[in-house]
This record gives structure tokens, sequence and C-alpha cells, in this order.
């Protein structure tokens, strides 16, 4: 008959090994969903699309302009304007050459180099084959809802230099995992059902949900 002693050990190792085996199941999981995480990126950025033009401050180039025509999108090409600051590789400000001398910000795939030709003419948007995501910076966070075809949540996404007609939808959790803070605010400003059942699908634990879910706004409050 085993004495006290040798029950207890057999018991601490017993619970050691569900430990180790629960933290191994636990980098498992981790470890798949990162790699998730990252094809979903490579899918994005090789989505179809011709090379992005490199531009430097100083060069003179047309902004598409998008216009919103029966049932597709157009774009028209304004300018010539000059590129007076580069806000990262792919986003650039802008300056008008006529007074009041306007700047805006643009996406690279909305510019290209000047040439007199194309001044004020429209494109179709899905003839430009300029739908290469990489680079593009968040802008504003719309909506979110249920994928009606991934089944997971996703959220609309503004970007900086694109125009708002073109938002697309991106997996939350790749733009959790991006810009967790802007999340955040969008739940708090939605103040809806959709908005926090995301955000509770994008906490990992039941402690970390509880730590931190925005607390939803009273209806009715200034």
């Amino acid at each position: 008959m085993e004495d006290v002693a040798a029950v207890v050990e057999k018991q601490r190792r017993h619970i050691a090994d569900i430990r180790d085996s629960l933290t191994n199941m636990h980098r498992e999981l981790s470890a798949e969903a990162a790699k998730k995480r990252q094809q979903a990126r490579d899918r994005r950025a090789s989505k179809p699309g011709v090379s992005m033009a490199l531009f430097t401050e100083g060069d003179f180039v047309l902004t598409a302009h998008v216009l919103s025509r029966a049932n597709k999108l157009a774009v028209q090409w304004k300018g010539p304007k000059r590129i007076v600051k580069a806000l990262s590789d792919y986003v650039f400000e802008v300056q008008d050459l006529m007074a009041p001398f306007a700047i805006s910000t643009h996406h690279a795939s909305r510019l290209k180099f000047y040439a007199d030709a194309s001044r004020n003419v429209t494109e179709d948007l899905v003839a430009q084959a300029m739908h290469a995501d990489g680079g593009h910076l968040v802008s504003k966070l719309v909506k979110c809802r249920m994928g009606p075809e991934t089944h997971t949540w996703e959220i609309q996404v503004e970007w900086i230099g694109l125009d708002p007609l073109e938002a697309s939808w991106e997996p939350a959790t790749i733009i959790y995992e991006d810009v967790p803070e802007l999340v955040k605010r969008f739940v708090l400003r939605a103040n809806s059902d959709a908005a926090q059942a995301m955000w509770a699908s994008l906490t990992k634990t039941p402690a970390a949900r509880q730590k931190s879910k925005p607390q939803r706004r009273r209806k009715g409050r200034g």
C-alpha cells in the first residue's frame, strides 16, 4: 500500500504533466493562429496588380479622384500637382500648382507621373489594375460585420490617400493586431451589439476580455 508521500508525489507529477500538455497545446494554437494571420497578409499583398511607381518629393504627378457612375466606380485624373512631402514609402502630400495651393494626401496607387495627354482622362477603376494593398495606412474604421463568406469578423476600413468609396472589408483579427487602439476606439464609438461581440471575439481569454472590454456608453448622455 502506497504511503501518503508517494500518493502526493504521484499527484504532483500528474498535475505537472497536465500543465505541460496545456502549455504545449497553447503554444501550438498560437503558432497556428500567427501562421493564418500571416497567410492572410500574404494573400492581400499578392493580389493582381501592376507595380506602383516610386515617387519622391518634388515630382510632378496626376492625382486620381474616384467618381461614382451608374453601378461602377471610375477615376478622373487631375493635375499636374507636386509632391511636397512623403509620409511613408506609399503615402504622399501633394500640392496644387495654383492658388490657393491646397495640399491633399494620396496613396501611391492613386498617383502617376505627369503626362499632358493624360489630363482629365476618365478610366474605369477595374481597368486600372491598381489594387495592391501593400503600404496602405488606416484612415478610419467604418463598421463591422460577420463575413458572409469567411464567417469571421470583418471591419470596413478607409485608407489614407484613397477615396472613401474604396473602403474595403478586412479581417478584424489583422486590423486589431495592426492598430489595436483604433479598434478599441471604434468599438466605443460604435456602441452596438455587433461591435461588442466582435471585441469579445478578439480577446483570447475571459480574464483578458474582462480587462480590455470597452464599457458601452449610455444613450441619452452628452
